[in-house]
């Protein structure tokens, strides 16, 4: 892809669709995407952001939609100011560039405070969202275990170099399977699916938005859930992970929309984290071998330890932490 040549094609676009003169453009913030965003001062006073995404990579039409639903349920997300959907150019509101992670490193003492604020948010989107979803794609099957095959291709076979006759021997689709059905059997709701510390910003005031959602699906009670607590950049000791976790068990409770009972429930948030977690180790993974971004294998032991301490304490994921035992740890 010729970075260069789409800059000055967006730069175009941007002159041609600002009534105000440009004072500058830089770049915003990086992605593990094909996206590149960047942030266009306008005056002393306003700025907001211009997307690149390239349509044969990225889809525009989905992220634009979505933001709709997202704004209609009442979350703080990106305006959206001006699009050329066809080029795969965007200009949006600028929520800031403080996430909730670098926040949380600065100020770890308010991490109650901002996870209450952002279980609200996931409320929302878990309540309000099923009025929002038409058109929404499913959490397949399919896709949760190409996801979780994420893993096998990437991180076993290119980044430890294990051979597949090796692999083969632990049975890893028969758990990719149960892991599967463990997330289809879930109440189905709105997912955001990339819920995390990086992913939610907060304003000069202190007010939360959230951005990255154009992948959103319907899907298992619990995937935004752990991806907020068992975040693959930032961890906490079990007990807060349990504390915040029955908070929001109490509050589905309340309005009857699950049908698990406690015990049922933390089963589906540990086993719906292995099946995240595998994805994330993958997509790390080919992030550095396929992509050249190297800085994203350095969250891949936190996540990784996710995946070790639940796999040690299941039956039918013996052969997984037995794999992880004597390759990664």
């Amino acid at each position: 892809m010729n970075h260069d040549h789409r800059y000055k094609d967006l730069e175009n676009w941007l002159s041609n669709s600002i009534d105000k003169p440009i004072k500058a453009i830089i770049p915003a913030s990086a992605d593990a995407s094909f996206r590149r965003y960047f942030r266009v001062f306008v005056d002393d006073q306003n700025t907001c952001i211009a997307v690149d995404a390239p349509p044969e990579y990225e889809d525009s039409v989905k992220f634009v939609n979505i933001a709709s639903m997202l704004a209609a349920m009442g979350i703080r997300v990106p305006k959206i100011i001006t699009t050329n959907l066809q080029e795969g150019f965007l200009l949006i509101g600028d929520l800031g560039s403080e996430t909730m992670l670098n926040a949380l490193h600065q100020q770890e003492t308010k991490a109650q405070e901002f996870y209450g604020e952002a279980i609200d948010i996931l409320y929302k989107m878990q309540t309000k969202g099923s009025k929002h979803v038409d058109g929404l794609p499913l959490y397949s099957k399919e896709l949760l275990m190409d996801e979780m095959r994420l893993f096998v291709d990437w991180f076993c076979l290119c980044h430890l170099q294990i051979g597949p006759e090796i692999i083969d021997g632990y049975g890893f689709e028969k758990i990719f399977d149960n892991l599967a059905g463990h997330a289809l059997g879930q109440s189905q709701v709105f997912v955001h699916r990339d819920f995390h510390s990086r992913n939610i910003l907060l304003s000069e005031k202190g007010d939360m938005g959230v951005v990255d959602f154009q992948d959103a699906v319907v899907g298992p009670i619990t995937y935004d859930l752990v991806s907020l607590l068992k975040d693959c950049y930032i961890s906490w000791p079990s007990s807060t992970i349990d504390h915040w976790v029955d908070f929001y068990y109490a509050r589905l409770m309340d309005l009857e929309l699950i049908d698990r009972d406690a015990q049922q429930f933390k089963l589906d948030f540990d086993l719906m984290g292995v099946q995240r977690h595998l994805k994330a180790v993958g997509i790390f993974s080919r992030l550095k071998y396929r992509d050249g971004k190297d800085s994203y294998v350095l969250d891949i032991p936190r996540t990784l330890d996710y995946v070790y301490v639940t796999a040690k304490n299941h039956p039918f994921l013996e052969p997984l932490y037995q794999f992880m035992h004597r390759y990664v740890y």
